[in-house]
């Protein structure tokens, strides 16, 4: 009897074990995600179930760190990258390079909200890049930790971001005259 018939049988198997794992990892992700937003969202004094609605909690998290306008920039960006991806044909290299575009400026707008919110909870930036690199994480740190909420971050963005801070100097030294 010729045995290798039953391999696609075995690799199969395999292969829905792993995907099961798989979703578990990413099932206990997503309940660390929820679990530390509501906690977060308690602290500062907001209601708890706006951690489970997608939009309105990134909506939420810009209001208690930084401001709401920012968040419509974000999501701006957010639907720019999602909809430049899905260009074919000749636009397919320009809609590439335009999702890449759209794309650093996401992860700056969502580097400066995180570290608003480390700041706003009274922790550094080096807790800002954790709350950045890996979120569920150091979101559920921050909710589980002793750190009281002190509204938002009032510094102004060129300390948030030292880069545009010439840019900003020379920005405004324009305007004065």
């Amino acid at each position: 009897m010729r045995h290798y018939y039953y391999l696609p049988y075995v690799f199969g198997a395999v292969n829905l074990f792993l995907i099961g794992i798989l979703a578990l990892i990413l099932l206990a992700i997503s309940v660390m995600d929820l679990l530390g937003r509501w906690k977060v969202y308690k602290k500062a004094g907001e209601p708890g179930w706006k951690a489970f609605v997608p939009l309105y909690r990134e909506y939420t998290l810009f209001h208690l760190a930084w401001a709401d306008k920012y968040f419509w920039l974000w999501l701006g960006l957010l639907v720019a990258v999602q909809l430049s991806r899905g260009s074919k044909g000749l636009f397919g290299i320009l809609g590439g390079l335009l999702a890449l575009l759209f794309g650093v400026a996401l992860a700056a707008v969502t580097w400066v909200s995180r570290r608003r919110l480390a700041a706003a909870f009274g922790k550094d930036k080096n807790f800002a890049a954790g709350l950045f690199l890996l979120g569920p994480v150091f979101m559920l740190m921050l909710g589980c930790s002793s750190a009281k909420y002190l509204g938002p971050d009032p510094a102004p963005i060129e300390e948030t971001i030292p880069v545009i801070k010439p840019y900003m100097e020379k920005i405004e030294k324009q305007l004065k005259q």
